[in-house]
């Protein structure tokens, strides 16, 4: 676990407000805690009982992290840029209630939520959001930016490109060794939906079985 003394939440939304629970199971209690939005309009009191600032406020400082509680991949990606330039370290929230094999590899920055399963061989890049109750199996890929949203379902030898969105509740079924599914960079899979085949690139895809949409 990363030593840090300061923690800032990009976003201050309800996704906010769960990545603050999600650092509150996770971190230190010593840790000061700070949701930081980018435009005044955003400003507000208190969340939860954290503080609401402008991220053009924030002063480097030694030993800060942030964690980006942003759905959308590209905004996220946006945002992972202007905090870095401030000298701010991504901080990687495992819940300790998700449970990772120890055969996994997972990058800075990823945030894995509570009732999250993710099983053996598993490679997830950097900035990967891994929401509630999600289930991901053996020899998977996520590239970064990637987001999951609650009750995802990612079978076996499936790869998953850079800045993928895939809805509430999805399946993903297996590919194989040889040939695993693939889901595109940019892809967005329909929440609901039960993918049997690849998805291209910046397409969309949903339904059951699911179908190209866009």
């Amino acid at each position: 676990m990363q030593k840090v003394n300061a923690l800032y939440i990009f976003g201050a939304g309800g996704a906010g407000r769960e990545i603050l629970w999600l650092a509150r199971q996770t971190l230190s209690s010593d840790v000061k805690m700070t949701f930081v939005v980018d435009k005044p309009e955003f400003l507000t009191s208190d969340i939860n009982g954290v503080p609401v600032v402008l991220l053009s406020t924030i002063a480097t400082e030694a030993s800060a992290a942030y964690a980006i509680s942003v759905g959308s991949p590209t905004l996220r990606e946006l945002a992972c840029h202007r905090l870095e330039t401030l000298g701010l370290q991504p901080m990687t929230l495992l819940h300790p209630r998700a449970e990772v094999s120890d055969s996994s590899h997972i990058e800075d920055g990823c945030l894995i939520c509570a009732s999250t399963v993710v099983s053996v061989n598993t490679r997830i890049a950097r900035h990967v959001y891994i929401n509630v109750g999600t289930t991901i199996s053996h020899d998977v890929c996520i590239g970064e930016f990637s987001t999951l949203c609650p009750g995802v379902t990612v079978c076996g030898n499936v790869h998953i490109g850079n800045g993928a969105f895939i809805g509430a509740g999805a399946t993903i079924i297996n590919g194989t060794p040889s040939e695993p599914l693939v889901i595109g960079d940019k892809a967005t899979v329909a929440a609901g939906a039960c993918v049997t085949k690849s998805v291209p690139s910046g397409a969309v895809f949903g339904g059951v079985p699911a179908v190209r949409l866009k």
